[in-house]
């Protein structure tokens, strides 16, 4: 996703606010159907993963990792493959607190938080159930918070830990009081989004 500079304005205002803020429930109404597509990226002003768009692949979720996605070969012949590129993810509107990954596959892939670790990570396609004890709720999402931006935020915000293996490359966590990160480590911090129409991908792996 190319960031604008209207959503970048946005996410310059937000950024100092947005880790401390506690949930509440998104004012604007949602899109048709009670559903809303959209893209991420984080909002940490002064850090290196400031703008940066948020990329599904092996299963969890990254800054500077390429988005990795799937469609068999029974939906490409249907014309059914999505032909988005990168992320995209999927709100529920209204719903418990939940995320969704931006897909067409049936059952869908629903985000959830590894407990131990407060990985962000996603279901297989189409397997709609998550690991025993994964923590699925205390998502806002908020589609309109002005100059064509969104706001998605977890509860005790979002943080990114740098790998040792790429340069650049974070992985994405929940901030769990219960996991004490390094202090390499980024955030918390919140995503602004921008939306899109439809599933950018079939699933994703």
């Amino acid at each position: 996703m190319k960031v604008t500079a209207i959503i970048a304005a946005a996410v310059i205002g937000l950024a100092s606010a947005a880790p401390v803020a506690e949930p509440q429930e998104a004012a604007s109404k949602p899109s048709v159907g009670g559903q809303t597509y959209f893209r991420a990226v984080a909002s940490d002003s002064g850090t290196p993963i400031h703008l940066q768009n948020l990329h599904a692949a092996d299963g969890k979720i990254w800054i500077g990792k390429k988005t990795e996605k799937f469609c068999p070969d029974s939906a490409k012949k249907a014309g059914k493959c999505p032909g988005g590129s990168g992320t995209a993810f999927l709100s529920v509107n209204p719903s418990p607190g939940t995320l969704y990954m931006g897909v067409s596959v049936p059952n869908g892939q629903q985000v959830y938080i590894d407990q131990s670790t407060g990985a962000l990570a996603y279901t297989p396609g189409g397997d709609p159930n998550v690991p025993n004890g994964a923590i699925t709720n205390g998502w806002t999402f908020n589609p309109d918070i002005g100059n064509g931006a969104g706001l998605l935020k977890w509860r005790r915000g979002l943080v990114a830990c740098s790998t040792t293996q790429v340069e650049g490359q974070y992985q994405i966590f929940a901030n769990l009081k219960s996991v004490q990160f390094s202090p390499g480590c980024v955030g918390p911090f919140a995503a602004v989004t921008s939306n899109v129409t439809s599933p950018q991908a079939w699933q994703y792996e």
